[in-house]
């Protein structure tokens, strides 16, 4: 039977659980972020119809910086810059990320938890975009247009705070090329979010132009993009923007089964006082439930 997987950005996931419910406590412990992700998580499940899920972390330095040291730098200058208060903010919710992936996300028992040192949770969505079965379907849920190359007949973006959906067919309607062109454009005008410089004076519009092959090639900006400064930035700014990252190593087991214990769910919320979060279980279509029964692993809802 062909599946749909959800692909998350978990790291996005939870920065958003942070803003919007990382107060929460217990009452033991601060599990706002964690109560946030998995209430996300549910209701995900809930609105694509589906229980397979694959959850990406980032974990460790940014390989990238080790090519473009500026890499992420403004963020960097962020963390440096930030009060004491914020700073132990920032190292709780960082604690609560580690517990879901180390611990908590393994109890439920999901079983796609992706990680590898040096890479972003985009690095491991790319690679498992990649590696979907061909007549399986899979939904990314982030707000990282980076992801946009992802996009494929069969692969999709959800961004949850516009609750916005985006298709290969809609990304082609807005921008009038395929997603595999998308790391051309953010290597030629560069990316504010990852501080990556791109060619002085070229922003997005004037990149894509350039990759549509509308820019007119005596237009002075066609000048700076095609010198060989030019040449080298884009050269560099592509081993950046590309997803995944080339020196990444592929993920060994993908795409397996999970074993989601009703007990397992039931054990975590209760643990961590989530009670509203009982009533909603990784969901699992009527056909799964009739095909494999209520001895079998999974929710019957």
């Amino acid at each position: 039977m062909n599946k749909k997987w959800l692909l998350l950005d978990c790291n996005y996931l939870c920065h958003r659980a942070f803003h919007t419910t990382g107060d929460l406590k217990n009452d033991t412990d601060i599990v706002g972020v964690i109560y946030g992700f998995l209430r996300d998580v549910a209701n995900l499940q809930e609105r694509f119809m589906t229980h397979h899920v694959v959850f990406c972390f980032d974990y460790g330095k940014p390989i990238r910086s080790e090519i473009y040291p500026e890499y992420k730098s403004a963020r960097k200058q962020r963390h440096k810059e930030e009060s004491e208060t914020d700073h132990v903010l920032r190292q709780e919710m960082l604690r609560q990320i580690e517990r879901l992936r180390k611990t908590l996300l393994k109890r439920i028992g999901f079983k796609n938890i992706l990680f590898q040192n040096g890479m972003e949770a985009d690095d491991m969505i790319a690679m498992a975009a990649k590696e979907l079965y061909h007549n399986d379907e899979a939904v990314i849920v982030s707000a990282d247009h980076d992801l946009y190359q992802c996009l494929a007949r069969n692969v999709s973006m959800f961004a949850p705070a516009q609750s916005k959906t985006t298709t290969l067919q809609t990304f082609y309607k807005q921008y009038k090329i395929m997603p595999e062109q998308w790391a051309m454009v953010k290597a030629i005008a560069g990316c504010s979010s990852d501080s990556i410089q791109g060619i002085q004076g070229v922003g997005e519009k004037t990149a894509l132009k350039f990759v549509i092959g509308t820019l007119k090639e005596t237009h002075k900006t066609c000048d700076r993009i095609m010198s060989d400064e030019g040449c080298k930035i884009i050269e560099r700014n592509l081993q950046l923007t590309t997803l995944p990252f080339a020196p990444m190593v592929p993920w060994k087991e993908l795409f397996v089964d999970d074993e989601i214990d009703e007990d397992g769910w039931d054990s975590v919320v209760k643990e961590l006082g989530f009670d509203s979060l009982k009533n909603k279980p990784p969901f699992r279509t009527a056909s799964e439930r009739n095909t494999h029964g209520k001895k079998q692993q999974g929710f019957n809802i």
